[in-house]
């Protein structure tokens, strides 16, 4: 585990994983590095990624091309191109980065398609959803910022509520399910909407808990997904393209079902993973 120290911009972090990869001397071992989808690294592994070498074996004509050229000398004419250092030049500029193949991570590319894909809604349903998370958010803050609206909110329900985290997409959708579960029950609901009024906040309006209801199922493969893909613990390459498919005849299904009007409720379940 390394700092990242000042801004984490892409000659910076190529530096890092440059040097990390020389101390363990890894450089000509790796295949690729996995990180996530942000601008900073793309723009690092566009600039100093290396060429991926091809695994076929030479041809014939290439062996006696080979042997035609064993007196040229070679040279990178990225060498030759580049402009003499000036005197006030840091050392660390001349330095060429070497770094592997890049591979995007498939949990954030799967974090993008539930947050930043998903929002591309009709604009009735983006309303219906913005209004929704905005008074949730409302209930979110005050558990986090007010210590008399977290007595009231574990006095009143009889816990706490989940709130989201800034950096994991599954917190969010794991809020939304413990909102689901209050809602599920009328016992529950109405001390929910109780508990609204009393933090003075608005209540969700009939449509608004039909959209959490939705929410909740459209998006539970997706992050049963990312579970398996997120494990701690017996998870590898080798699970992501079965995940994957599982995910994506999940959600093949649910369509199917929904043009059909189908009743949700008597479909099979889709929450077991082996």
């Amino acid at each position: 585990m390394r700092q990242v120290e000042g801004r984490h911009t892409y000659d910076v972090l190529a530096k890092l994983m440059s040097s990390i990869n020389d101390e363990y001397d890894l450089t000509d071992k790796i295949c690729f590095t996995v990180t996530d989808s942000g601008a900073n690294f793309l723009k690092a592994f566009s600039y100093f990624a290396v060429e991926e070498r091809s695994e076929l074996p030479p041809s014939s004509s290439d062996d006696r091309s080979m042997d035609e050229s064993d007196d040229m000398e070679f040279r990178e004419i990225h060498d030759l191109l580049q402009s003499p250092p000036t005197a006030n030049a840091d050392e660390d500029d001349d330095n060429e980065y070497k770094l592997p193949q890049h591979w995007r991570c498939a949990c954030h590319s799967l974090n993008l398609v539930a947050s930043t894909d998903a929002g591309k809604l009709s604009d009735t349903v983006k309303r219906i959803a913005t209004q929704t998370f905005a008074k949730l958010q409302g209930l979110w803050n005050k558990q986090n910022r007010s210590s008399v609206a977290s007595d009231n909110i574990r006095s009143a329900l009889g816990c706490l509520l989940v709130t989201p985290g800034e950096t994991r997409w599954n917190s969010t959708y794991d809020a939304v399910v413990k909102i689901h579960h209050l809602l599920s029950s009328p016992n529950t609901e109405a001390k929910f909407d109780k508990l609204c009024e009393e933090l003075d906040i608005r209540r969700l309006l009939p449509q608004q808990k039909t959209f959490v209801q939705e929410y909740v199922e459209v998006f539970q493969p997706v992050c049963c997904g990312l579970d398996v893909l997120q494990g701690e613990k017996d998870v590898g390459l080798g699970h992501l393209l079965p995940t994957l498919a599982v995910v994506k005849g999940q959600l093949t299904d649910m369509l199917a079902d929904n043009k059909l009007s189908c009743v949700w409720a008597n479909s099979a379940p889709v929450t077991e993973w082996h």
